[in-house]
C-alpha cells in the first residue's frame, strides 16, 4: 500500500490540474489551465484520446484501493516518494 500511496502523492498535482480543467469545461465551456487542453487539437489520435482517461480515474482508485486496509499510509507514501524524487534528482544528474 505504501508504494501505492507513494505514485498517488507524486502524481497528485496532474491529477488535480486535471479535474479542474474537466470542471472548468463543464461549467464554463473552456479549459482554465489547458494541461488536457491537448485532447482538442485536431492532430490528437482518438486513441490517445482514450488512453489519456486514466488521468481522471487513478487517484480515487488509488485511494479506495489504498484505504482497503486501517487506513491510507499517507506518511508512508509520502516518504517513499521523496526518497523517489531525491534518488532521481541524484541519478539524473549524471545521466
Amino acid at each position: 500500500p505504501a508504494l501505492l500511496c507513494a505514485a498517488g502523492v507524486l502524481v497528485a498535482i496532474d491529477q488535480v490540474l486535471w479535474y479542474v480543467d474537466v470542471a472548468g469545461y463543464l461549467i464554463c465551456g473552456s479549459l482554465p489551465i489547458k494541461v488536457c487542453g491537448y485532447l482538442f487539437w485536431p492532430t490528437t489520435h482518438i486513441a490517445k484520446k482514450i488512453t489519456a482517461m486514466h488521468h481522471l480515474f487513478f487517484v480515487p482508485l488509488v485511494m479506495v484501493l489504498c484505504a482497503r486496509g486501517d487506513a491510507i499510509p499517507l506518511g508512508r507514501g509520502f516518504l517513499v516518494s521523496a526518497a523517489q524524487t531525491v534518488m532521481c534528482q541524484l541519478i539524473c544528474r549524471f545521466t
